[in-house]
């Protein structure tokens, strides 16, 4: 058995773990299974840098996955390397816990595998949304922007009303996590979208359910097709690409568990 290397277990850097981790593989498995560890490791480091172990935190962990799979989707489609990954690494992590002594949680704790077939989501960019609003009516620019701006459920959106909404302060959404379930508030920033919006009720009271003007828009100008619920996919990565820490996200999208922000993140086109 290696030797513990003598190394301060507070600053452990993910460097001197991964080197301790490669000279024990490179002695006990195989030499394709070397190398692809390695190459995993080394994704790692390209992405967090050679943080102290203690460090790295959740957020990091979900930029690196969907960075990854940003990487592989063209080439691979399945989740097969995704879930090697998710493996090797928090594999990784379990040793500066387990033989180091780093007093942490593994940020790959509760985080489980993807399906094996990906299932890619598209994600519309900004010229394909402004091509968009440009030919709807003022309530369906309206509906587009607000789920641009708060990542809202859809549902959520149709359910807004005016006294749901404290001008220029915060809005109050609604949702029912399913049929058995009362329904859930969360409190959001108060949207741009909505200043100087005067409306009493419902405030998307036109659509009792989904509205189905999207398809014919995006049909009319030859775009891939996306959905009203692709917005709340784009706005949930633009917060991973700012590093917003993984609990806020999970907060301001009103998801419940690491496992569904996690499935949440993955896989966006």
């Amino acid at each position: 058995m290696n030797e513990l290397p003598k190394i301060n277990k507070t600053d452990l850097t993910l460097k001197e773990l991964i080197n301790f981790k490669l000279d024990r593989i490179q002695t006990s498995h195989s030499a394709a299974y070397y190398q692809e560890t390695k190459w995993f490791y080394e994704i790692l480091l390209d992405s967090c840098r050679d943080k102290a172990v203690k460090d790295v935190s959740k957020t990091d962990i979900l930029k690196l996955l969907n960075d990854c799979s940003e990487s592989m989707k063209l080439y691979v489609k399945s989740n097969y390397y995704d879930n090697s990954m998710i493996k090797i690494l928090k594999q990784l992590f379990n040793t500066a816990i387990i033989e180091f002594g780093i007093d942490i949680k593994n940020p790959f704790l509760h985080m489980k595998s993807f399906p094996i077939a990906r299932d890619i989501k598209f994600i519309p960019t900004n010229e394909m949304i402004e091509a968009v609003l440009l030919i709807c009516d003022e309530l369906e620019q309206l509906l587009i922007l607000f789920l641009l701006e708060t990542g809202a459920r859809l549902n959520e959106a149709l359910r807004l009303t005016d006294k749901d909404i404290s001008p220029g302060e915060k809005i109050v959404l609604y949702t029912r996590k399913s049929k058995y379930h009362n329904l859930t508030a969360r409190t959001l920033s108060f949207p741009l979208c909505l200043k100087g919006v005067d409306f009493t009720g419902r405030l998307f009271e036109r659509w009792k359910a989904q509205p189905n003007f999207l398809k014919e828009k995006i049909k009319e100008l030859g775009q891939p097709m996306w959905s009203l619920h692709s917005l709340r996919h784009r706005f949930a990565r633009q917060l991973l690409a700012r590093r917003e820490p993984y609990f806020f996200i999970m907060e301001i999208l009103g998801l419940r568990s690491f496992a569904n922000t996690q499935i949440y993140l993955h896989n966006v086109l």
